[in-house]
């Protein structure tokens, strides 16, 4: 039987605001647009390989994953080089290959020398049309700290596509009782009890962390150095049906870089931290050593 949990103590952020179904009729390009700084819009980075980078008013670098480049920038690649572009104003795709030096503008890339620009199909992967800043949610868990100590909590302020298997904090001291209180975000408790660890299993909680709902928590040292204190978090799991339309867009193992970039950037638009993570993840693992710009 669930008891009720005062929200004075569960200190529950305010509920999230669900993004429509008829987002996912947008394209990418077209949502990335808010992104792109007003008058300054060019191509934006999926993908590079060998020796590439950019030169213009911001100086000389290497390119980075999901950067938007400016106008009038020029672009260097050395052989067998190769760099993936993509304009947000309408999601076309370019590919580049070394060696030569091009130059990009709003809605084109012009050769500088070297071979033309190689037309590629546009991703169809569709993103929620809000920038990045509005979907995510506020850190609800300020780091418990003691003698700046600190104790992050996981998960905490992201969306979920999955429910998570545990909760987790950084349980320094050993031997120290905690006690976890969770709770949607409606003040019903799931669960309520004590643990001397830093880990708390979800997976046999007679109540289940469920699809489609918001959730608070918190965890109190009941001994030890940090007696006392608290600390809080919050997180959301998308419904089943939201889950499901994410999933299908999911790339294939062997999809190209330039896809599981937009996936990463889509899944960190639209507030999926900890899923974007993995799939940066896999782009990092697939170009070791190469800068990557989030959303």
């Amino acid at each position: 039987m669930t008891r009720a949990v005062s929200t004075e103590a569960i200190r529950q952020p305010p509920r999230l605001r669900w993004w429509p179904a008829r987002a996912f009729g947008l394209l990418l390009a077209a949502c990335l647009a808010a992104l792109a700084p007003t008058g300054q819009a060019a191509p934006r980075v999926l993908d590079a390989q060998g020796g590439a980078e950019r030169s213009g008013a911001r100086g000389t670098a290497p390119l980075a994953l999901f950067e938007l480049l400016v106008v009038r920038e020029q672009l260097s690649l050395r052989r067998d080089a190769t760099v993936t572009l993509m304009f947000d104003g309408d999601g076309r795709q370019l590919l580049l290959r070394g060696p030569g030096r091009w130059e990009v503008h709003a809605d084109r890339v012009t050769t500088l020398e070297g071979a033309a620009p190689e037309s590629l199909a546009t991703i169809p992967v569709p993103l929620r049309a809000a920038a990045a800043k509005s979907t995510r949610m506020t850190t609800g868990a300020l780091s418990m700290r003691n003698q700046g100590a600190e104790l992050p909590l996981q998960p905490d302020a992201s969306r979920l596509l999955e429910p998570p298997p545990q909760l987790s904090w950084s349980d320094l001291d050993e031997g120290v009782r905690w006690r976890v209180t969770l709770a949607t975000a409606d003040g019903v408790a799931v669960h309520n009890g004590t643990i001397e660890s830093g880990v708390l299993s979800l997976a046999g909680l007679a109540a289940a962390v469920k699809p489609g709902m918001s959730y608070a928590w918190q965890v109190e040292a009941l001994s030890g150095p940090r007696q006392g204190q608290r600390a809080f978090a919050a997180f959301s799991v998308a419904s089943g049906e939201e889950r499901d339309r994410w999933r299908a867009l999911q790339p294939p193992p062997d999809a190209p870089v330039a896809h599981w970039t937009v996936y990463a950037a889509a899944l960190e638009s639209a507030g999926f931290a900890q899923d974007a993570r993995q799939a940066w993840a896999r782009v990092a693992q697939a170009r070791p050593g190469l800068r990557q710009v989030r959303p």
